[in-house]
């Protein structure tokens, strides 16, 4: 889940940078374009951690008590 995520999120990113990128050569400007990878890396990981700590957390309430109450 958290891959679809972030390759959703990476994509919508890219065609935003190529369409701001387009403008700005349009204007006859040239902007390079810099990716933070050190930033995107640990907001990546900090997201991942907690979609599993989440996910686990909501696994073992589930498995506690009666299955019927589960899908409650």
């Amino acid at each position: 889940m958290t891959a679809t995520g972030a390759l959703l999120g990476a994509a919508v990113t890219a065609t935003g940078l190529a369409a701001m990128q387009t403008a700005l050569r349009l204007l006859g400007t040239a902007a390079p374009l810099t990716v933070p990878w050190q930033a995107l890396g640990a907001t990546t990981l900090l997201c991942t951690a907690i979609t599993v700590t989440c996910a686990t957390a909501a696994a073992l309430h589930a498995v506690r008590g009666r299955p019927v109450a589960a899908l409650r």
